[in-house]
């Protein structure tokens, strides 16, 4: 890279700046591997050197690393097309209020036309292994007295649509017996959330602890009744107090009361376990 940018010959150096992106994302250096993967991308549209993208065993992180941080947008996109990618463009917001966007617009929710379609809908990512209909009609249509089974369809067809929108194929599969989510074009935020969460409890840095608050922006499908979901909330949230605690710790010994507060204030709604003072 040195070499390449001191005589302004950009081919290998290209390169290098993905393998490089690729290794700091294996080591889990994320703000290493953002800066090299902008710099990657920047570098491969100025230059219009593209083909190598095509190698998937190089640079297939990189690029889902870049889709999911919103970096380089547009090119990002063409280059997933270019090279053949499963492209990831649906992002399923969980954590607070639950709704489906684009991966490259996630502020921005598309509409699924009930409530009960989103239900099921969550209660599919949920059950990322597959469930019976039986189990599903039990655990969302216990009390109708309606055709439950059109019902079921009916809301299928409404996520179908949704996803369509979005460029995206029916994510529901019906495999031996059982309803399931195909994951292959989705990301969403649990996920990240919960990796988040184990990385933390392995290593108690705090800066995995920030991430795991960071990720954490509400009670886990707030936005719907979906008691099927209690347990899983809890969970969720008792590893965001989890790090929240350890993070508080830190910035009372580091003298950051303000951002103690806050965190403070924040946690007050769901924790009821220890108190803090702030000095």
């Amino acid at each position: 890279i040195q070499i390449g940018e001191q005589f302004e010959c950009y081919a290998y150096t290209t390169i290098a700046y993905g393998r490089l992106a690729a290794i700091y994302l294996r080591e889990g250096n994320l703000s290493k591997a953002s800066e090299n993967t902008r710099r990657f991308l920047m570098l491969s549209e100025q230059y219009n050197h593209r083909y190598y993208i095509r190698f998937k065993p190089l640079f297939a992180s990189v690029l889902k690393f870049a889709a999911e941080s919103g970096v380089s947008v547009e090119f990002t996109k063409d280059m997933m097309s270019y090279g053949g990618y499963t492209t990831e463009r649906v992002f399923i917001h969980t954590m607070g209020s639950f709704y489906i966007a684009s991966v490259f617009e996630r502020e921005k929710p598309v509409k699924i036309r009930t409530q009960k379609a989103r239900e099921l809908l969550a209660y599919l990512l949920l059950h990322r292994n597959g469930v019976t209909r039986e189990q599903i009609f039990s655990d969302l249509w216990e009390d109708s007295e309606a055709d439950i089974t059109r019902l079921f369809h009916t809301r299928r067809g409404e996520i179908r649509r949704a996803f369509e929108s979005l460029g995206s194929k029916n994510p529901i599969l019906h495999e031996k017996g059982v309803y399931r989510l195909n994951m292959e074009e989705i990301i969403c935020d649990y996920d990240i959330f919960r990796q988040a969460a184990d990385e933390f409890r392995q290593h108690s840095e705090s800066e995995k602890a920030k991430k795991v608050v960071t990720c954490y922006t509400g009670r886990y499908l707030d936005n719907l009744e979906a008691l099927w979901a209690e347990s899983t909330r809890l969970s969720l949230e008792d590893m965001f107090l989890e790090a929240a605690e350890a993070l508080m710790e830190y910035y009372r010994n580091t003298g950051e009361r303000s951002k103690a507060i806050e965190l403070l204030r924040r946690t007050a709604s769901s924790y009821y376990g220890h108190r803090y003072e702030i000095e």
